[in-house]
């Protein structure tokens, strides 16, 4: 019989431990949606990113930048306007799109 109510105490300590953990998860999901992660970064870029026309690039300084400015159909970089890859300039700003809040 000690065998048997040992085996009954730790399936209730298991139970309410499970259901513990399930509510702390639901908690803690609800407030996270709530203050908007898993949202985009950057709402509106999707829509907007197809007519950028210009890029700026500042290091946390602000002293280093880079400057990207399309003409027609081209990009270039700096002010003395290199060309730029059209192909790399467009996988940045689907990433930029892509880029999610992880927290609050």
């Amino acid at each position: 019989m000690p065998k048997f109510r040992t085996l009954l105490v730790l399936a209730v300590l298991a139970l309410v431990s499970t259901g513990l953990a399930v509510w702390s998860w639901q908690a803690t999901h609800a407030r996270l949606q709530a203050e908007g992660v898993g949202e985009p970064l950057l709402p509106g870029l999707a829509e907007k990113g197809r007519n950028a026309a210009r890029i700026d690039i500042v290091m946390d300084d602000g002293k280093d930048r880079i400057t990207l400015v399309r003409k027609g159909g081209e990009w270039f970089a700096g002010d003395a306007e290199y060309p730029a890859d059209v192909g790399k300039i467009r996988q940045f700003l689907v990433s930029l799109v892509a880029l999610r809040k992880v927290e609050p």
